[in-house]
């Protein structure tokens, strides 16, 4: 469901990547601003920050672990939990519990 188009429902290609929670597809693409389901907001009180890259070759895993730990460290002082996941072909997936601090 795209950003402020509820009654639009995408298919996503084959091996194109989704974020989904439970069996309910969230966003296919950037999920802070293409879908109303994960929109950040000033209400928002959990948030999940994704850093992608499309290619190895383009980017380099020292270059996105260091983006990796700047993130923590930007986001640290305002979070009760950071934690970090790497996904990848051989782990295509991850569950996240996410707990909101009061």
């Amino acid at each position: 469901m795209p950003l402020s188009e509820p009654d639009v429902i995408e298919e996503p290609k084959q091996g194109k990547n989704i974020y989904t929670d439970g069996s309910e597809v969230r966003t296919r693409h950037w999920n802070n601003r293409d879908s109303d389901a994960t929109k950040v907001t000033e209400a928002t009180r959990a948030v999940v920050f994704l850093l992608e890259r499309v290619l190895a070759s383009a980017v380099s895993s020292d270059l996105l672990s260091e983006a990796e730990k700047a993130l923590v460290e930007y986001v640290r002082p305002w979070s009760a939990n950071v934690a970090t996941f790497l996904l990848d072909s051989a782990n295509p997936s991850v569950d996240v519990e996410v707990s909101v601090r009061q």
